[in-house]
């Protein structure tokens, strides 16, 4: 959403230069502003179209909106990239399948991670809690403890 507010802000002074920009609708500019952040640059790997700074991406960035003031819906002018540059361009798969992969996959990682560490962190407080637990000892072993005791401190006094 940042993107696209700066795209909106940014497209103006793009264009002020050309004499196109004296007359097109803001509609058109927003169309632009969003196109250009919905597409990946093809001069500028990884980048939308609206954050790559090279020259060639400007003057595909004015191709566009001289396209979309011409008419060509937004669609039309998504299908002419794509044709041009691969469906790469788009930056997401086109396949619908592969779209709810892209967000399904990382999604699932998070909650099969999120069950694991609340397994862990139920685990680790059941240990702690039977650390601190009684222990069980043996009524014999309990008389010979208490009366080895008794001989020491009855040792030490007298000592």
């Amino acid at each position: 959403m940042p993107r696209v507010i700066l795209a909106l802000l940014l497209v103006p002074f793009l264009f002020l230069s050309s004499p196109a920009s004296a007359e097109t609708p803001p509609a058109t500019l927003n169309d632009a502003a969003v196109l250009f952040d919905s597409v990946m640059s093809p001069y500028c790997p990884g980048r939308t179209l609206s954050a790559c700074p090279s020259d060639d991406a400007r003057v595909l960035r004015e191709e566009i909106l001289a396209s979309l003031v011409e008419g060509r819906s937004v669609e039309q002018e998504k299908e002419r990239l794509i044709s041009k540059y691969g469906p790469e361009i788009l930056g997401t798969p086109a396949d619908p399948r592969m779209r709810l992969a892209s967000w399904g996959i990382p999604a699932l990682f998070f909650l099969v991670g999120a069950i694991v560490l609340r397994g862990l962190v139920a685990r680790r407080a059941t240990v702690s809690k039977n650390e601190h637990a009684p222990i069980a000892v043996d009524p014999q072993m309990q008389a010979r403890i208490e009366k080895e005791l008794q001989a020491r401190l009855s040792a030490r006094s007298g000592s």
